[in-house]
């Protein structure tokens, strides 16, 4: 998917990583996800509100990220 959107690099430079593992799991999930969070109402969704869908879903990820950070510190710390 990567390297048909023009992402050719980031294809080989995530090869075989975590990141890149993910996103297949996060894009085989996703049309499940969106049908059952959001049944008949998934007919109102708009391309236009992808980009910030994915921001958004990157700002999540962060967020978790560093939640688990700063749980690790808190476990070392005691």
């Amino acid at each position: 998917m990567l390297a048909l959107a023009g992402y050719s690099q980031q294809t080989v430079d995530w090869q075989s990583s975590a990141v890149l593992q993910f996103l297949e799991t996060f894009i085989s999930e996703l049309p499940a996800a969106l049908d059952q969070a959001l049944g008949e109402r998934l007919l109102d969704v708009r391309p236009r509100w992808a980009r910030g869908a994915a921001h958004r879903t990157a700002g999540l990820l962060s967020d978790h990220l560093a939640q688990l950070e700063r749980q690790d510190e808190q476990s070392f710390a005691l």
